[in-house]
């Protein structure tokens, strides 16, 4: 079953923000809808993130070029998060296949 799909409408009405505001964070390429069923809109990956962009915006005072900055920095601190947690994975395998480790005294 796919994540359910919200419309630019009502994504900006959650938000309080107007909908060419969504049209230009997707210009920007800040943030990306999709389409389903007919259905054009985001998903709630997308809605998060598009909450950063409000709240990076709307409390914190960041210009557009500062929200792509941070947004950009949380994207690579996700991506090195599941590297390590794949090697991490990785190395209690071989671990495991190899049997206890070695230790000194």
């Amino acid at each position: 079953m796919s994540d359910p799909i919200y419309t630019h409408e009502v994504v900006a009405t959650r938000f309080a923000i107007d909908p060419r505001a969504l049209a230009r964070y997707e210009r920007l390429g800040l943030i990306q809808s999709v389409e389903d069923a007919g259905v054009t809109g985001f998903r709630p990956s997308e809605i998060q993130r598009i909450w950063s962009i409000v709240t990076y915006q709307r409390d914190l005072g960041v210009n557009l070029a500062g929200v792509e900055v941070l947004l950009k920095m949380r994207d690579q601190r996700d991506h090195l998060q599941s590297l390590l947690a794949q090697l991490s994975s990785e190395i209690a395998g071989l671990l495991a296949d190899d049997g206890e480790p070695e230790t000194h005294a």
